[in-house]
């Protein structure tokens, strides 16, 4: 273990350093003697976590106790568990702790399949534990499967050393995810996090609708639309993200908008709303806005209108409540929980990397439930609109299977601003300990650092958000542009910088150079969503080809090859070109050439081959698109995915020698085609040209639309291109420069 990194992690906790002089060289890697010996006299000294009063059986008491297991563990250490699931059963019902858990989840997964010890069968299940560490996590992974077959990962562990026990929750929160514990640890977090420390702020911008709760006589809620002047001034409101999921949820309409300003009948709601309405109050706030309850649901003008608000309506809400485990709206927020297999396990460990700083062996087991897989690949993080909701919120309380996890936006997204019910004092996770999610971290350095941002964001991470955004799915696939309108805004009005359907004018052109990750499952956007030149008319996973610092120039030798002269697009909502579009066309300048699929001979079993000019060029194309009749044969595909990962990897790592699989796997989108390159580039790593292939529309001259991207492989071709004069028919140009330079639009 490299003992650096083991005191970075370490340092984070709130640990005093050992003071300078106590430390080796640095040459060493060493660290103070004394250093982890105070380090357990301090933890000692914390309060005793809440702990779970169940045990464990014979199996899984051997787990932590066997003494064959190597100090570095690897997938070849095995351990065999239950042999059958009678034997399983019978450990729950003594109360074990690992096996209650495994036992919910075979349960849940459907493998109550015969066991090998049940049939006597070596092709029968079984189930057994494997081991890994991380700095100072150690994580047990339980399996089941048959010898020779795949197996299925049932449940993941994290033990836990004694040090961490001041972080760990000391109290126990109750059966379900909102009980009087959890609705106090919940306002304990948005006091401590908010603006003036004791009361969240009030503001002067306020939705047009609210839902305004009150608490009947009857016990029962009553819930009301106000509208405009209806709602008091500086009124502090939260609001929710949900799932609409295929249920039917209500709606406020055009026949029902004055019914609901009289009352909305609240046992009629869908669960997620019944559950959102009841936090709300009981975290002592009086308004909340929901979606599809506070905007007309059939009326385009209604939408429109309220869509251009996202961004304000999200940050200056006190609170965001997400459904983080609901798929609709019928599932509600509030989960029930079993707490003896929720709090964590007191456990003594014989094997564990920590044991020689120790003068205990006691720690902790529970599972291995991290930001990442609980809030991060949620289903509902899927969903395209709710990473805006997410990125715009200042504070967000996501209401998970098993816990409430809260995130503050006052800042870069990391442990300090991420807690739990779990860890209430920030989340402890070693793997992911800087960046519990890789969204909140680009999102964090773009809004905690001007410089940084001018640099390093507009050129990287702008792609990389874009590539998150671009695995979300929609139920309305034309709301791409629409649902990121808010946090565009928001980055608009940091840079200054002008907008174009899914693009920045700074690093337009390096912005072009996005490609289908599979492009025989994209689809290009009907109705029109965006230009073709748009990553956002296309349905379907985003990568960038050749990312790479475009801040070093000079090191990469890279040359821009294309002028953008004139970039415009027609917004459906006149004052906001943030949102949906209904037009757009970029004017470029530079070289174009035509590119021309020629044969042989057409007896031939010889593969056809490009020619641009009279000359013979090895071009590789990556289309946007790709239907059935855009392969060769049933293998092709294969081969062309295989390809798709080779020349992703290779723009992203770069390689002096590019050999790719021959560049015949598909059929061109035509016979001809046209290539606009954006740049080459040149250095140690890459030798490439890359640019656009266009097709023309026939409709006006010089008017084209993008279909996809092409690079060259080596040097030469780079070269050779270069100095090959276009000669393009006039029909296929608005103007001409040089032979060497014209002037297009791409729609």
């Amino acid at each position: 273990m490299n003992q650096d990194n083991r005191f970075t992690i370490l340092d984070l906790q709130e640990v005093r350093e050992p003071p300078m002089e106590d430390f080796d060289p640095v040459s060493t890697g060493s660290i103070a003697p004394d250093y982890y010996e105070n380090l357990v006299k301090k933890s000692l000294l914390e309060p005793e976590p809440a702990c779970s009063s169940l045990q464990l059986c014979s199996h899984c008491h051997q787990i932590f106790t066997f003494q064959e297991l190597s100090m570095k563990r690897s997938a070849n250490d095995r351990l065999n568990h239950h042999l059958s699931y009678d034997s399983l059963l019978v450990a729950v019902k003594d109360r074990c702790y690992i096996c209650s858990l495994l036992l919910k989840n075979i349960n849940a997964l459907g493998l109550q399949t015969p066991w090998l010890a049940e049939s006597g069968s070596a092709k029968h299940s079984r189930l057994w534990c494997t081991f890994r560490n991380y700095f100072m996590d150690e994580f047990i992974s339980f399996h089941y499967g048959s010898a020779g077959d795949s197996d299925i990962q049932v449940l993941e562990l994290k033990v836990l050393s004694n040090w961490v026990r001041g972080r760990l929750a000391t109290e126990c929160f109750g059966p379900s995810t909102w009980t009087c514990a959890s609705k106090e640890r919940a306002q304990k977090w948005l006091q401590s996090f908010s603006t003036e420390g004791t009361t969240l702020r009030t503001t002067e911008f306020l939705p047009h609708r609210l839902l305004q709760i009150q608490l009947l006589s009857s016990g029962r809620f009553g819930v009301v639309l106000c509208e405009g002047t209806a709602i008091p001034s500086r009124t502090q409101y939260l609001t929710l993200s949900h799932c609409w999921g295929k249920c039917q949820t209500t709606r406020l309409l055009t026949d029902n908008i004055e019914e609901y300003k009289q009352s909305i009948v609240y046992e009629v709601l869908p669960q997620s709303f019944q559950d959102a309405i009841r936090i709300t109050y009981d975290l002592g706030f009086e308004y909340i806005w929901i979606d599809s309850l506070c905007i007309i649901q059939n009326s385009q003008e209604d939408w429109l209108s309220n869509s251009c608000k996202m961004d304000r309506i999200y940050r200056y809400a006190a609170c965001n409540l997400v459904a983080s485990a609901a798929r609709d709206s019928n599932e509600g927020l509030i989960k029930p929980r079993d707490i003896e297999t929720f709090l964590p396990l007191r456990v003594n460990v014989k094997w564990a990397e920590w044991i020689d700083f120790w003068t205990t062996s006691e720690s902790y087991v529970m599972v291995n439930e991290d930001w990442h897989t609980a809030v991060a690949l949620s289903y509902l993080a899927s969903r395209g609109w709710v990473m805006q909701e997410r990125l715009l919120s200042q504070f967000i309380i996501h209401f998970t299977a098993r816990q409430l996890f809260f995130e503050s936006r006052q800042g870069k997204l990391n442990w300090q601003t991420a807690s739990c019910e779990q860890w209430p004092s920030g989340i402890f996770a070693s793997e992911n300990w800087a960046f519990p999610d890789l969204l909140g971290s680009w999102w964090g350095d773009m809004i905690e650092s001007k410089e940084r941002y001018d640099t390093k964001w507009k050129a990287q991470a702008w792609t990389k958000i874009v590539q998150i955004y671009s695995r979300t799915k929609f139920t309305y696939d034309t709301d791409k542009l629409a649902a990121m309108s808010g946090f565009v805004k928001e980055i608009r009005g940091v840079t200054k910088d002008e907008y174009f359907a899914g693009l920045w004018k700074e690093y337009l052109l390096y912005q072009l150079l996005w490609t289908t990750s599979k492009p025989h499952e994209s689809i290009r956007i009907e109705p029109y969503t965006a230009p073709t030149w748009s990553w956002a008319s296309v349905k379907g996973e985003i990568s960038y080809l050749f990312e790479m610092d475009i801040t070093k120039k000079k090191q990469h030798c890279i040359r821009i090859l294309l002028q953008l002269r004139e970039a415009r697009i027609m917004p459906v909502a006149d004052q906001d070109n943030t949102g949906p579009v209904k037009a757009g066309f970029l004017r470029l300048q530079g070289p174009l050439w035509q590119a021309r699929l020629t044969h042989s001979d057409t007896k031939s079993k010889a593969k056809p081959f490009w020619t641009i000019g009279h000359s013979r060029k090895k071009i590789c194309f990556l289309l946007d698109v790709l239907s059935p009749g855009d392969w060769e044969s049933s293998s092709s595909l294969d081969q062309y995915e295989d390809y798709m990962e080779n020349v992703l990897k290779i723009s992203q790592q770069g390689s002096r020698y590019m050999n790719h699989l021959a560049v015949h796997v598909l059929h061109a989108p035509t016979q001809s085609v046209f290539l606009l390159p954006i740049y080459s580039a040149s250095s140690t790593n890459v030798f490439i040209m890359v640019g656009l292939v266009l097709v023309p529309t026939e409709i006006a001259r010089g008017e084209f639309r993008r279909v996809g991207l092409f690079f060259t492989p080596n040097k030469s071709i780079v070269g050779s291109l270069l100095r090959i004069p276009c000669n393009i028919d006039a029909s296929y140009y608005e103007s001409k420069k040089s032979a060497f330079s014209y002037s297009i639009s791409i729609i």
